[in-house]
């Protein structure tokens, strides 16, 4: 998603854990610093969804905005 929301859930992942991001609807901009990546070992992981069906982005989205949804970012 990018943009603010991208940042904050960078703040709240586990030591070790990995972010997914796709698309920029929220921005192309990321305020934040390299700390949650070498302090805390965080992984940002670009996803290429241009050649995904449509069908599949539709269930992603549909995905992240209930079970996955992160109340700080809605």
């Amino acid at each position: 998603v990018g943009g603010s929301p991208l940042a904050e859930l960078l703040k709240r992942i586990q030591p070790g854990g990995s972010v997914a991001c796709c698309g920029l609807v929220a921005g192309h901009q990321l305020e934040t610093t390299v700390l949650p990546f070498i302090l805390r070992g965080v992984n940002l992981l670009g996803v290429d969804s241009v050649e995904i069906p449509l069908q599949d982005k539709q269930n992603v989205w549909a995905k992240l905005a209930t079970e996955w949804a992160c109340p700080k970012t809605e």
